[in-house]
């Protein structure tokens, strides 16, 4: 699709960082999936015991585990379903690399009065518009790499991307408050990351069992 850059990565775990691979978006980027597709939905698996170079990934990952991921169409939104069953705490989710346009473009969210960086809470910035009810919109004329803990509904949340060409509402949803979604940009970039983990603090998973729902409307 147009809106997305295809340059980036889209899927995120079992870590942001792993041993003997420097990638934050983890091994399993790399690696081979078991695929099928039935009544057009997609199911994925991939586990430690599959090989990469040769090496179970569980060997280059440093423990055992197993992710499962779906995707299907549902009218104009995609769905996705990401989990991951690991020895030790770990995290799945996914990021849409979203494309942008000539200035302006803006991102509407909802969220506490605080966002993490780099694995620290610090508050919203006293110049960004937030109403009563979390509602929070910026301009993307400046650098981001926030997460971002949705304020009316902790198990769910979503990030609207407003451009001259088009508008993209990414959501989130999961059964636990250990979860996060995000907001990624580099100052003059030609796209913006949004997307969700299944931990609030990437830096520090809590769960070694995790699920993160993701989904995508281009209006």
């Amino acid at each position: 699709c147009e809106v997305m850059d295809s340059t980036q990565p889209f899927f995120i775990g079992p870590h942001f960082s792993i041993p003997n691979d420097t990638h934050p978006f983890g091994i399993a980027r790399y690696a081979p999936w078991s695929a099928v597709v039935t009544d057009g939905k997609l199911s994925a698996t991939i586990t430690g015991k599959d090989e990469w170079n040769g090496s179970p990934l569980a060997e280059k990952e440093g423990q055992g585990f197993k992710i499962q991921a779906t995707a299907e169409l549902d009218g104009e939104t995609l769905n996705m379903h990401h989990s991951i069953v690991s020895d030790t705490d770990s995290l799945v989710g996914g990021q849409f690399p979203l494309r942008l346009s000539q200035s302006p473009c803006t991102i509407e969210f909802d969220s506490k009065d605080h966002y993490y960086s780099s694995g620290k809470f610090m508050p919203l910035p006293s110049d960004w518009s937030r109403s009563d009810d979390g509602k929070t919109t910026i301009h993307l004329n400046q650098p981001l790499d926030m997460g971002i803990h949705p304020y009316l509904n902790p198990v769910k949340g979503f990030i609207l991307l407003t451009t001259n060409d088009f508008r993209v509402e990414v959501g989130f949803s999961c059964q636990s408050q250990e979860s996060s979604c995000y907001i990624c940009h580099q100052l003059d970039s030609s796209f913006v990351l949004i997307g969700a983990v299944s931990s609030q603090n990437p830096w520090k998973p809590n769960l070694s069992v995790s699920s993160i729902g993701l989904s995508i409307r281009i209006h």
